[in-house]
């Protein structure tokens, strides 16, 4: 619901709660990086796909933290990123 209106803040504290309560749950914590993209949190954002990544494998949180590094300003670390995912999804 906060989603749907653009509530990235308080969206963001439901999911670190949700991602806490169900560490398995890789929904959560992509939507928790999510948010922190919305909201410009661009170090947090990178921290949360970073550990997601190191928990369990999922393209879609590899290509948001390309996303994150780009939008960070280090454009190196994305195409980085962006090359290791093509290479790991053929």
């Amino acid at each position: 619901l906060y989603l749907v209106h653009n509530m990235f803040r308080e969206a963001a504290e439901e999911f670190a709660k949700a991602s806490r309560l169900v560490p398995d749950a890789a929904d959560y914590t992509l939507k928790l990086g999510e948010c922190h993209l919305k909201l410009k949190n661009d170090t947090q954002a990178i921290d949360v796909f970073e550990k997601a990544l190191s928990d369990k494998y999922e393209v879609d949180t590899h290509l948001k933290l390309v996303e994150a590094y780009n939008q960070s300003g280090q454009r190196e670390k994305a195409l980085f990123e962006l090359d290791k995912a093509q290479v790991r999804n053929g």
